[in-house]
């Protein structure tokens, strides 16, 4: 890493690091839960100068307009939410060299979109969170105890499932990254730790949606997932989810549904999930 690219690095971190806090009404990026994507924007008001023509007016604001976007994602590592403990921030924070990485990445996602108005150049990114583009996976650590689910010694008459869907509505969860599921007795019946590191990289440990049908996503839960309906618990943080300790059983019963789950076929039904924070 060169100076300048070093300074740049540093100024990256110390930007992250100040946690500051912009009104909601004015938040120049939003995390679109469905489309699992950070939406990040820049703009700057083209400048006449005494010398130059207005095209080279316009290419100083869009320079201008990519760096604001740029300080407005690392910004946003403050308000995407990880799992019940930790936004981006917190991770970069205590994990000082993934803000190299996420440098790196930042740099090398060159796809954006400019609108040019009659005094102003607007810039817009959507960083993917998973899949060959995103940035997620490659901050998050998973996959640390792969299928280590919880055992039940009562025997539930079961059937394998491709997946599972779980109803979250109306008790007041919110959409994160890594959300986890308990039983009834606390116990994990699914987290980033239990499932492989590749099917985190492709989509993620969940697929949230407003949808009950979910139609779009029945390629990830397959056509025989196991439904659920959450259970209201107002001991755990609004990211986690509990659902019965029969549910649980049943589900957990077959090698093949635990190969399933490792696998991230997981949705959860949410209210107001496709809702964004985005504003200029």
């Amino acid at each position: 890493m060169d100076r300048i690219k070093t300074l740049i690095f540093l100024a990256v971190f110390l930007f992250v690091s100040t946690g500051e806090v912009y009104s909601e009404t004015v938040l120049p990026y939003s995390v679109h839960w469905i489309d699992m994507e950070l939406e990040v924007s820049g703009y700057e008001d083209i400048v006449p100068a005494d010398r130059g023509n207005y095209m080279e007016w316009q290419h100083e604001a869009a320079v201008r307009a990519q760096s604001k976007m740029m300080r407005n994602f690392v910004q946003a590592m403050s308000y995407v939410r990880i799992d019940a403990y930790d936004f981006f921030r917190d991770l970069l924070l205590r994990e000082v060299e993934k803000n190299e990485v996420l440098f790196e990445y930042t740099q090398s996602y060159k796809k954006s979109h400019i609108r040019y108005s009659e005094g102003t150049v607007y810039i817009t990114k959507s960083f993917p969170f998973f899949g060959e583009k995103g940035f997620a996976w490659r901050l998050i650590n998973t996959g640390v105890d792969v299928g280590n689910f919880p055992n039940y010694k009562e025997y539930v008459f079961s059937a394998p499932f491709t997946g599972l869907v779980i109803d979250a509505r109306g008790i007041g969860r919110q959409p994160s990254l890594c959300p986890r599921v308990f039983d009834e007795l606390h116990q994990t019946v699914y987290s980033i730790d239990l499932i492989e590191k590749e099917a985190f990289q492709k989509w993620g440990a969940v697929q949230f949606t407003e949808d009950p049908d979910y139609a779009r996503f029945e390629e990830r839960v397959g056509k025989n997932p196991y439904r659920v309906v959450a259970l209201e618990n107002e001991k755990l943080i609004e990211t986690d989810i509990t659902i019965s300790n029969e549910d649980t059983k049943t589900l957990l019963q077959s090698d093949i549904t635990r190969k399933n789950l490792m696998e991230g076929k997981v949705l959860i039904v949410i209210d107001g999930v496709s809702e964004t924070t985005f504003r200029f």
